[in-house]
Protein backbone atom coordinates (compact mmCIF):
# COMPACT_ATOMS: atom_id res chain seq x y z
CA UNK A 1 0.00 0.00 0.00
CA UNK A 2 1.76 3.09 -0.86
CA UNK A 3 1.26 6.07 1.99
CA UNK A 4 -0.98 8.36 -0.07
CA UNK A 5 -3.48 5.58 0.23
CA UNK A 6 -3.43 5.83 4.26
CA UNK A 7 -4.25 9.63 3.77
CA UNK A 8 -7.55 11.64 5.10
CA UNK A 9 -8.84 13.29 2.28
CA UNK A 10 -8.63 16.89 3.75
CA UNK A 11 -4.91 16.12 3.80
CA UNK A 12 -4.52 15.03 0.69
CA UNK A 13 -6.50 18.43 -0.22
CA UNK A 14 -4.38 20.49 2.45
CA UNK A 15 -0.33 19.21 1.64
CA UNK A 16 -0.29 16.55 -1.33
CA UNK A 17 0.38 19.42 -4.07
CA UNK A 18 3.68 20.88 -1.53
CA UNK A 19 4.42 17.28 -0.98
CA UNK A 20 5.21 16.42 -5.08
CA UNK A 21 6.46 19.93 -5.67
CA UNK A 22 9.39 18.93 -2.61
CA UNK A 23 7.81 21.75 -0.15
CA UNK A 24 8.14 18.83 2.69
CA UNK A 25 7.25 21.60 4.97
CA UNK A 26 4.47 23.47 3.71
CA UNK A 27 3.19 20.12 3.45
CA UNK A 28 3.40 19.64 7.33
CA UNK A 29 2.11 22.54 7.99
CA UNK A 30 -0.73 22.29 5.71
CA UNK A 31 -1.67 19.33 7.29
CA UNK A 32 -1.92 20.40 10.93
CA UNK A 33 -3.55 23.83 9.76
CA UNK A 34 -6.49 22.03 7.93
CA UNK A 35 -7.14 19.64 11.48
CA UNK A 36 -7.47 22.82 13.52
CA UNK A 37 -9.70 24.06 10.54
CA UNK A 38 -11.71 21.18 10.95
CA UNK A 39 -11.77 21.22 14.70
CA UNK A 40 -12.98 25.45 14.14
CA UNK A 41 -15.38 24.43 11.45
CA UNK A 42 -17.10 21.72 13.93
CA UNK A 43 -17.28 24.22 16.86
CA UNK A 44 -17.83 27.88 15.01
CA UNK A 45 -14.88 28.55 17.53
CA UNK A 46 -11.95 31.28 16.99
CA UNK A 47 -9.77 29.82 19.14
CA UNK A 48 -6.50 28.02 17.94
CA UNK A 49 -3.59 25.80 18.97
CA UNK A 50 -3.93 23.99 22.65
CA UNK A 51 -6.62 26.80 23.75
CA UNK A 52 -8.75 25.20 21.27
CA UNK A 53 -7.65 21.43 21.54
CA UNK A 54 -8.60 21.60 25.15
CA UNK A 55 -11.65 23.91 25.29
CA UNK A 56 -13.07 21.26 22.55
CA UNK A 57 -12.22 17.98 23.90
CA UNK A 58 -12.13 18.81 27.97
CA UNK A 59 -13.73 15.76 29.42
CA UNK A 60 -16.07 17.51 32.06
CA UNK A 61 -17.90 19.48 29.41
CA UNK A 62 -16.43 18.23 25.61
CA UNK A 63 -17.81 20.20 22.61
CA UNK A 64 -16.71 17.02 20.50
CA UNK A 65 -15.96 13.71 21.75
CA UNK A 66 -14.11 10.95 20.55
CA UNK A 67 -15.38 7.80 22.76
CA UNK A 68 -17.64 6.86 25.50
CA UNK A 69 -16.37 9.24 27.89
CA UNK A 70 -18.65 7.88 30.81
CA UNK A 71 -15.62 5.25 30.91
CA UNK A 72 -12.54 5.97 32.64
CA UNK A 73 -10.88 4.15 29.23
CA UNK A 74 -13.14 6.59 27.04
CA UNK A 75 -11.60 9.54 29.41
CA UNK A 76 -8.24 8.27 28.53
CA UNK A 77 -9.25 8.44 24.56
CA UNK A 78 -10.05 11.46 24.78
CA UNK A 79 -7.13 13.17 27.07
CA UNK A 80 -5.09 11.28 25.38
CA UNK A 81 -6.08 12.44 21.68
CA UNK A 82 -6.48 16.06 23.23
CA UNK A 83 -2.98 16.07 24.29
CA UNK A 84 -1.87 14.64 20.89
CA UNK A 85 -3.70 17.23 19.61
CA UNK A 86 -1.80 20.11 21.77
CA UNK A 87 1.59 18.15 20.93
CA UNK A 88 1.41 18.28 17.40
CA UNK A 89 0.47 22.03 17.67
CA UNK A 90 3.11 22.94 19.54
CA UNK A 91 5.89 19.96 18.91
CA UNK A 92 5.23 20.03 15.02
CA UNK A 93 3.35 23.31 13.71
CA UNK A 94 5.12 26.40 16.03
CA UNK A 95 8.50 24.67 14.99
CA UNK A 96 8.21 24.03 11.58
CA UNK A 97 5.96 27.88 11.07
CA UNK A 98 9.40 29.84 12.88
CA UNK A 99 12.34 28.33 10.86
CA UNK A 100 12.79 27.78 7.32
CA UNK A 101 15.59 24.89 8.65
CA UNK A 102 14.60 21.31 8.11
CA UNK A 103 16.06 17.89 7.61
CA UNK A 104 12.70 17.22 6.03
CA UNK A 105 12.77 14.17 3.09
CA UNK A 106 10.44 12.51 1.31
CA UNK A 107 9.93 9.37 3.85
CA UNK A 108 9.84 11.48 7.10
CA UNK A 109 7.09 14.01 5.17
CA UNK A 110 5.23 11.21 4.34
CA UNK A 111 4.99 9.64 8.20
CA UNK A 112 3.78 13.17 9.32
CA UNK A 113 1.08 13.44 7.07
CA UNK A 114 0.09 10.03 7.64
CA UNK A 115 -0.03 10.93 11.36
CA UNK A 116 -2.13 13.98 10.92
CA UNK A 117 -4.34 11.87 8.72
CA UNK A 118 -5.26 9.44 11.84
CA UNK A 119 -6.21 12.74 13.60
CA UNK A 120 -8.13 14.18 10.76
CA UNK A 121 -10.11 10.85 10.47
CA UNK A 122 -10.65 11.10 14.80
CA UNK A 123 -12.03 14.89 14.46
CA UNK A 124 -14.07 13.76 11.72
CA UNK A 125 -15.64 10.67 13.62
CA UNK A 126 -15.63 12.75 16.61
CA UNK A 127 -19.62 13.16 18.03
CA UNK A 128 -21.36 15.47 19.43
CA UNK A 129 -21.94 15.35 22.83
CA UNK A 130 -26.14 16.04 22.79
Amino acid sequence: VGFEKLLHPAIVSASMHQYHSGHFRDAILNSVTVIFDMIRDRTDLDLDGAALATHVFSVKNPLLIFSEIKTKSGQNDQVGFMKILEGIYTGVRNPKAHSLNHNLTPEITGQYLVFASLLARRVDEASNPN
